[in-house]
């Protein structure tokens, strides 16, 4: 299953790191406005949900990561969770970044998080720097899930904890029907008209249907080296959230 996702590309044939750098650099300006649009608001919901499990996992992290940080809503809202840890955000994209940046000095918080572009294949940080990772709506655009997955158990500390939230399609068969009509021809149609990108939420949906869901994703998990994994469905399986921990 991530072998097919990791061949869905925003644009074209050939590489998907690239290709989705170029993607978010594109729709950075109307990135926070989409989420709330096609998701009527719900994702800050999943976000707060996901973050108070990952907190009730890691209540005393003092070193955390978020991956695909995009415009650094997770990375900020973490710290309201942890206001004594060290933040760090990280992004492919620097046109979100600079959206991320300017949010954290508005709040007066650019101190106490910091935003790098890097590559999720290629974490510039050390084994066993983190004591959380979370990464928000951003794993289904690895070019390689299970790299990438690696790459955050090398850089966990041993029991550290990984919280992955992420679109994810109903399993009901009506539901999943509904959800495919919207994903397929509302959210490309509206992604069109505000962001002027007209493949970027296209690939959206079908970077959804690909993706590694429910148990094909603790699944991977389990393999790149996480215990005590498990996943918790949101609004009738329209979202994911799953959990595991470094294993010692």
């Amino acid at each position: 299953m991530n072998q097919e996702v990791e061949h869905v590309n925003p644009y074209r044939q050939g590489d998907k790191t690239e290709q989705v750098e170029e993607m978010f650099d594109s729709i950075a300006p109307a990135y926070d406005f989409m989420n709330t649009a096609m998701t009527f608001g719900l994702f800050k919901r999943w976000r707060d949900k996901a973050l108070s499990l990952a907190h009730k996992f890691a209540p005393d992290a003092e070193e955390v990561l978020d991956i695909a940080t995009g415009t650094g809503d997770v990375a900020l809202h973490l710290l309201k969770l942890y206001p004594d840890a060290a933040i760090s955000g990280l992004d492919l994209s620097e046109g979100m970044l600079k959206i991320a940046r300017e949010k954290a000095r508005k709040l007066g918080v650019a101190d106490r998080c910091t935003f790098t572009q890097g590559d999720s294949l290629q974490l510039p940080y050390a084994d066993n720097s983190f004591d959380l990772i979370t990464v928000a709506y951003g794993i289904r655009n690895f070019a390689d899930i299970s790299r990438g997955l690696s790459e955050m158990a090398r850089t966990l500390r041993p029991d550290g904890t990984l919280c992955i939230l992420e679109l994810s399609e109903p399993a009901n068969p009506v539901l999943k029907a509904l959800y495919r009509f919207y994903s397929h021809n509302i959210i490309p149609m509206v992604g069109r008209m505000v962001s002027g990108d007209k493949s970027a939420y296209s690939y959206l949906p079908q970077s959804v249907a690909a993706c590694p869901q429910r148990y094909d994703m603790t699944r991977l998990m389990t393999d790149a080296g996480f215990g005590d994994c498990l996943w918790r469905s949101l609004t009738f399986g329209a979202a994911t959230i799953y959990l595991g921990k470094k294993r010692l």
